[in-house]
């Protein structure tokens, strides 16, 4: 089969590859519809992350069914499923408690496309994909979706959902906050906001309240006065 490789920043290569299989009665092999480039990918592509190729790259994608192993039940060959970019067993104390990123049955930080940090489970960007404890990995595609349109649902979408869902069930109704516009400051402002915290603790000078962007401000005020509007 093929899979797309990453060699180096700004190279990658369509490479032969061999065939993926099934391995065990609980896998299923999967041919990716859609995959979704996740902003990892583009810090890699640009060699903003360290790892080296070669490997397998993709992680975010839907595709069709194949072939089941003999212990899968509730899929066959032609069923279109999202598949979750981390492994995760469904079976152990972690994934009961719905923390499936980590997975006590597979090495720590088990996932698609990262093989340097998550393992050798191949890429999304291939012909074929074995997808481990499928039962529970496997998550149907509801009919009349797009595969395009929610490629990114393994990842992205489900990461928004956890940082909004838990919450809400606790407080409903209560009003949510959404940012956009501001990647490269919301994902950068945790980091500096750390690193100075920690300042007087390591021995170093006294923290400098960083400026904030007038967001922030808002989403200050409204969390102090209930997120209620003033």
């Amino acid at each position: 089969m093929r899979t797309l490789v990453f060699l180096e920043a700004g190279r990658v290569e369509w490479q032969d590859a061999p065939d993926a299989a099934i391995e065990t009665a609980d896998d299923a092999l999967v041919r990716p519809l859609a995959v979704a480039a996740c902003d990892l990918d583009v810090a890699l592509l640009r060699g903003l992350i360290p790892f080296q190729g070669p490997f397998p790259i993709g992680h975010e994608f839907v595709g069709e069914v194949v072939a089941v192993g003999a212990a899968v039940t509730g899929f066959a060959p032609g069923d279109r499923v999202i598949v979750p970019f981390q492994i995760g067993c469904g079976a152990c104390a972690c994934c009961r408690s719905g923390r499936t990123g980590s997975c006590e049955t597979v090495p720590p930080v088990s996932m698609y496309g990262f093989e340097p940090l998550g393992g050798r489970w191949g890429g999304a960007l291939s012909d074929l994909v074995r997808v481990p404890f499928a039962p529970h990995m496997l998550v149907r595609l509801p009919a009349g979706l797009d595969p395009a349109t929610v490629a990114s649902i393994s990842d992205n979408v489900a990461d928004g959902w956890r940082a909004v869902g838990p919450p809400l069930a606790e407080y409903p109704g209560a009003r949510v906050l959404v940012l956009g516009g501001l990647r490269r400051r919301v994902g950068r402002r945790p980091s500096r906001l750390r690193g100075r915290q920690c300042r007087p603790r390591c021995g170093g000078g006294s923290p400098r309240r960083p400026r904030e962007p007038p967001a922030v401000h808002h989403a200050r005020d409204l969390s102090d006065h209930g997120g209620r509007q003033q």
